[in-house]
């Protein structure tokens, strides 16, 4: 017999409840799950390595597993729309608990400086801002960002959101316009030119 056409998945389907506090529960463990979906009945995917949680087949969530008993796997990612609406319950929220014994000592840095300037509630959310920023940009891009903020003292998720944007800008490839895009202009050879031919531009500059 022919082999399948896809691959066969060692997974067990579960039917789960997402409780108040955004997780679903597998083996007397517990996955979170983004806001949306607390209330909901969904599928969760058990396998031997990665539990993934599905919403009308869309993939919402995926965990390492976990084994044992009363153990919490939290994406801290889930909850900081929740705490930038609750900011007060940054320090004691477990998922930021468990994300800030791991994430870069500049983090805590930029924390102090936020507070220090705008109040220790406006200070936390927008520092809860920048954190969301994790959600479209890999870990070491955004720490690099902070790193680099603080380094210009521009603190502020404005500054950190450019950085992360030039960044992204500066690897795009530039290919140059096709000849014949714009008549007269894309299609003259205009060489390399000399900083100093600038200089013809200002008032009494060289002709």
């Amino acid at each position: 017999m022919a082999l399948p056409e896809r691959p066969f998945e060692n997974t067990k389907p579960l039917r789960v409840h997402i409780s108040r506090y955004q997780t679903a529960q597998v083996d007397r463990n517990r996955y979170s799950v983004p806001r949306a979906y607390v209330g909901r009945w969904l599928w969760a995917h058990v396998g031997c390595q990665k539990v993934a949680v599905y919403a009308d087949q869309k993939k919402v969530a995926e965990h390492p597993r976990i084994f044992g008993n009363s153990k919490w796997q939290l994406d801290p990612l889930h909850y900081l729309d929740l705490i930038e609406e609750r900011i007060g319950a940054f320090e004691a929220a477990r998922p930021i608990r468990q994300w800030r014994r791991e994430w870069a000592p500049q983090y805590e840095v930029l924390l102090s400086l936020l507070r220090q300037r705008r109040g220790d509630n406006g200070g936390t959310r927008e520092f809860v801002r920048i954190l969301q920023l994790h959600a479209g940009y890999a870990r070491e891009q955004v720490e690099g960002a902070v790193a680099q903020a603080l380094e210009s003292q521009a603190v502020s998720f404005e500054a950190v959101k450019h950085l992360l944007w030039c960044q992204h800008a500066c690897a795009r490839p530039c290919s140059p316009l096709e000849p014949g895009l714009i008549p007269g202009v894309t299609d003259r050879d205009w060489g390399l030119m000399e900083v100093v031919e600038y200089n013809r531009l200002l008032p009494g500059g060289a002709s």
